[in-house]
């Protein structure tokens, strides 16, 4: 199941419209600390993630920012080699919270979204499409992009693909026509044993965090081994 599934969007919404000034100021400060302490553009996306995901709690307005902070110290921990310390996270907030409170809003963000802080992000997805030297311009849109209330009412997925058909349309041509070849291969396919459709269906799962990404491109690394060890006939597995 995806992160940032398209019910929980729709529940972020009114939280995100009521207080769309306040996330604009709040993510463009975060940003800013993200340059300060030199973090990588996944960590500033999936630290915006985290906190719009959990902003639809009941959060009062007085903790956004102290929320904002523990997203960025919970990412950096995750992400950075080397992530900053937790009294960096509280000086950078100009001592305005206590580390005490700081470790408090950690606690309760991991609570609220049962430990999933780790989604896959728009970066995730452009980073697997382009080479490294190619992601400056698409990444400085879509830093840009977080600030707008619209980036936590879409899926990265969107987002992402939303970017590159802006920015590098005729390879978006080239990677969907790519798939929908694919696809064509499926409908040619004879009617399949139920067996074998349960076995796809483990499967063929979109793919929209990191984990069931990998366990789609395995399935599918799998299915095509046994259609060209069949002569493209489908067959049930052992």
């Amino acid at each position: 199941m995806s992160l940032l599934t398209r019910e929980l969007v729709q529940k972020c919404k009114h939280t995100i419209l009521t207080n769309k000034n306040v996330r604009i100021v709040l993510v463009d400060w975060m940003s800013e600390v993200c340059g300060q302490f030199h973090l990588r553009s996944q960590t500033f996306h999936n630290s915006v993630n985290i906190l719009d995901r959990f902003l639809h709690e009941d959060v009062p307005l007085s903790d956004y920012q102290l929320a904002a902070t523990a997203a960025m110290f919970i990412s950096s921990k995750l992400l950075e080699i080397t992530p900053p310390k937790l009294k960096d996270f509280v000086t950078v907030t100009n001592n305005t919270y206590t580390k005490d409170r700081l470790i408090a809003m950690e606690a309760s963000i991991l609570r609220a979204l049962s430990w999933r802080v780790q989604p896959a992000t728009v970066y995730d997805f452009v980073a697997s499409w382009l080479e490294q030297e190619e992601l400056g311009p698409i990444m400085n849109l879509l830093d840009t992009m977080a600030m707008h209330p619209l980036y936590g009412q879409h899926l990265p997925s969107e987002i992402a693909s939303s970017a590159m058909s802006i920015l590098h349309p005729g390879r978006v041509k080239g990677k969907v026509q790519a798939c929908i070849d694919v696809m064509r291969t499926f409908l040619e396919l004879p009617v399949l044993e139920k067996t074998y459709v349960q076995s796809l269906e483990e499967y063929n799962i979109y793919p929209t965090d990191l984990q069931s990404l990998h366990k789609y491109n395995k399935g599918m690394k799998h299915l095509h081994a046994r259609l060209n060890q069949n002569g493209n006939k489908a067959v049930v597995p052992a």
